[in-house]
């Protein structure tokens, strides 16, 4: 029961943002994007005693970056709980 999320997040070209909050035995869940151009923000907020897997979809040439450095392997990606926001260029 939610000591693991997995996040499989849809960038949709029709929506220029899109939030989704889900209130778990742990505490709230939330993931929610912005475009702005052609980059794309996500936030995701984990709460204690749980951790995330977020598989982004993502094309061969966008990279995905958290705390301004660049994720090697972002196709899969595991988080701890926390307050993060990714940068998808």
């Amino acid at each position: 029961g939610f000591k693991h999320v997995v996040l499989k997040p849809h960038f949709i070209d029709s929506l220029s943002n899109y939030n989704s909050e889900h209130s778990g035995p742990y505490g709230k869940i939330v993931s929610s994007w912005k475009r702005i151009g052609k980059t794309i923000f996500y936030h995701v907020i984990i709460p204690a005693n749980s951790n995330a897997t977020i598989y982004f979809p993502i094309t061969k040439r966008q990279k995905v970056y958290v705390d301004n450095k660049q994720i090697k392997n972002p196709s899969k990606y595991f988080i701890r709980s926390g307050n993060y926001t990714f940068i998808i260029k």
